[in-house]
C-alpha cells in the first residue's frame, strides 16, 4: 500500500498490506535469500545526515517500518533503501 492519505485513513489495512504481506513473503522465503527495496520514510531525519535515526512521521511509513522489521526474520535478507523522489530537489540532495 503506497497511498500516504489511504494509510491514514485506513491504518489497519495498511499494516496488514505492508507488514503482514510483507510477513508472509519472508516466511515463504526462509530457505532463500531476500532482498527488499523500502522506502527511506522511516528515518526522523532528512537524508543525508550523520547519523540517520528512526521516526516514522506516518501511518504509511510505520507500517513500511513494521514490514522491515519482518523482514528481520530471515537470516539472508538484504534491505535497501531507496530515497524519495516524490519532492523537488530530492535526486540532487544524493549527488
Amino acid at each position: 500500500m503506497t497511498q500516504h492519505d489511504e494509510c491514514e485513513n485506513e491504518p489497519i489495512k495498511a499494516l496488514a498490506a505492508n507488514r503482514d504481506t510483507t510477513y508472509n513473503i519472508v516466511d515463504y522465503c526462509l530457505q532463500r535469500k531476500l532482498c527488499l527495496y523500502l522506502t527511506d520514510m522511516v528515518y526522523s531525519t532528512s537524508w543525508p545526515a550523520p547519523r540517520m535515526t528512526w521516526g516514522p512521521i506516518n501511518m504509511y511509513a510505520k507500517s513500511k517500518l513494521a514490514g522491515e522489521k519482518s523482514a528481520a526474520i530471515n537470516p539472508r535478507h538484504l534491505i535497501l533503501r531507496t530515497i524519495s523522489l516524490a519532492e523537488p530537489g530530492a535526486l540532487a540532495a544524493v549527488f
